[in-house]
């Protein structure tokens, strides 16, 4: 095997620290910061706390883009996974299996994750967040693999573009065209007619099938940024330069495509995937900025260990280990010491102090859960 050129591995970090600071804050990062805001009473804290918390259906909050953020950075990794295979020789279409085959498994660990192994199959729930990663990966790596970079660019606006037209001018059959609520969208007609009866509502579903196609365009637009980070004719500073005019320019135009058509994370409308987009090229500058230039390696690595293996603990946290239990069992003890107002912030500390202890062992002995 050969060594993989010292950038090369920085930049890896970087991308590993990006991803481990977005899932940080589902595997207890978000209880810890909400219970910490209501035990200390500041009221200007308190309009900070809504930022955790999903939008109830227009709008935008930071924990609407934990998931389309992780999007980005599985399409940052395209090049890093792609081009060296293309480089070997191995042919485009052998490539592409391996993506079907990653894009099958990820829609399995969603059905898992659904309650697939209590084999009640008449209320299953088909879609999944893993499930609309694996398509999402899927359409946008084929677009990487076999279509040259302006006609890439064009694939891109195409998948916003014909979205915006099809939820706004395509009519629902008994309701019309243009109705962007849960039960009226498009998106959500074509999960009724697809998978009727097996999504998480009985009229709709927030990671349907059709909504997979505009989210494809975030980890497209991830695999521009990696061009940009690994273009050997730009410097340094060029590069944050242009990721963060990428950033604010995907932050404008989302905002003003918003006045049009509204931003809704549960419709992946091209508004939010702009947005998102925007913020994920912001991240993305600043990790690259601190750990691949500045060299600013030990703060992040927490957020490695997290980024090394985030599907095995997203499945763990959320379906196959009870850390809360574990936590109280080595913990309860101590967090009982502290005032009422400031145990649950104790307990979810125990609990991201567990699964760092966990993801951690695993970093060090190089165990990765690779899909």
């Amino acid at each position: 095997m050969s060594a993989v050129p010292r950038t090369e591995r920085n930049r890896l970090l970087s991308l590993d620290a990006l991803r481990g600071f977005d899932m940080f804050w589902i595997i207890g990062g978000g209880s810890l910061a909400t219970g910490l805001i209501a035990w200390s009473g500041i009221d200007w804290l308190q309009a900070v706390q809504t930022q955790f918390e999903h939008v109830a259906w227009e709008g935008l909050h930071a924990w609407d883009l934990i998931f389309p953020i992780f999007l980005f950075v599985a399409g940052v990794t395209l090049p890093l996974s792609i081009d060296g295979r293309l480089a070997d020789g191995v042919r485009p279409g052998r490539i592409w299996l391996r993506c079907l085959r990653r894009a099958l498994l990820l829609i399995l660990l969603g059905l898992v994750y659904n309650g697939l192994l209590k084999f009640e199959f008449e209320r299953l729930r088909f879609p999944s967040v893993l499930g609309l990663i694996g398509l999402a990966w899927l359409w946008s790596a084929t677009i990487y693999l076999f279509l040259s970079l302006p006609a890439q660019l064009i694939a891109f606006a195409l998948l916003l573009i014909l979205y915006y037209l099809a939820l706004l001018f395509v009519p629902v059959p008994g309701i019309g065209a243009g109705v962007l609520t849960a039960e009226g969208s498009l998106m959500a007609y074509v999960d009724r007619s697809l998978m009727s009866g097996h999504l998480f509502r009985p009229e709709w579903d927030p990671e349907g099938l059709l909504g997979s196609f505009p989210a494809a365009a975030i980890p497209l637009a991830g695999s521009f940024c990696a061009r940009i980070l690994l273009s050997p004719g730009l410097n340094h500073p060029r590069r944050c330069g242009i990721l963060l005019l990428l950033s604010l320019t995907c932050l404008l135009l989302g905002a003003v495509w918003g006045m049009f058509f509204p931003i809704i994370k549960q419709l992946w409308t091209s508004s939010f995937v702009l947005l998102a987009i925007g913020w994920g090229s912001l991240l993305l500058m600043i990790f690259h900025l601190l750990v691949d230039i500045l060299g600013l390696r030990r703060w992040a690595l927490p957020f490695v260990w997290i980024g090394a293996n985030p599907i095995l603990i997203y499945v763990a946290a959320h379906v196959a280990v009870d850390f809360g239990h574990t936590a109280r069992f080595l913990f309860a003890g101590l967090i009982a010491q502290a005032e009422p107002s400031l145990q649950p912030p104790l307990h979810a500390l125990a609990v991201l102090l567990i699964e760092l202890a966990l993801l951690g062992y695993l970093y060090r002995h190089r165990i990765f859960l690779r899909v």
